[in-house]
């Protein structure tokens, strides 16, 4: 009886010594990027044409569950700083974020679609977020480009993406 409870102890220790360390490093990770990209738009006056110099500022954050590297939770916030205060209507939209790896493109994750709204009375802003259904292989490092799009039917350009927040997923 005491050989089998012997035993029995140094199973559970092998269990307990191989089983611990991944349970002490279980973690999560933020992966934060931030961008601001300028364009023109114009828009008419009477018969002229007036230009107007905006931003698009972006943050991503992708969060990473360890072990096993699963993304777990992704958002966006776009914000056109003093687009509320633009002459003519006008909204931005965070929307999807796409993944490289090695150069090669292998996914895109489409973020819920929220209406654009007025945090503040001088920025045009909106934030997406959510949990994606990663498909995504597990222990990869892939580089995320997060898009976010400008909209108006009274200026021209009626649309611009801006496309440069990058991140990278490790």
């Amino acid at each position: 009886m005491k050989l089998k409870s012997k035993i029995l102890s140094l199973i559970l220790v092998a269990v307990l010594t191989f089983s611990l360390p991944t349970l002490a490093f279980a973690s999560t990770h933020t992966n934060t990027s931030n961008d601001t990209e300028r364009f023109v738009v114009y828009a008419a006056s009477g018969t002229v044409l007036v230009p107007f110099a905006l931003a698009i500022t972006m943050k991503m954050d992708i969060v990473v569950s360890y072990p096993g590297k699963y993304i777990t939770y992704e958002s966006m916030y776009t914000t056109v700083p003093g687009g509320a205060q633009l002459p003519f209507n006008a909204s931005v939209n965070a929307g999807n974020i796409k993944y490289y790896k090695d150069g090669e493109y292998r996914t895109t994750h489409s973020l819920p679609l929220s209406p654009s709204y007025y945090k503040n009375p001088s920025d045009l802003t909106d934030l997406n977020a959510g949990e994606p259904n990663s498909n995504l292989a597990d222990s990869s490092t892939y580089k995320a480009v997060g898009y976010a799009t400008y909209i108006s039917s009274s200026t021209t350009p009626a649309a611009y993406t801006g496309d440069t927040t990058e991140g990278v997923v490790d």
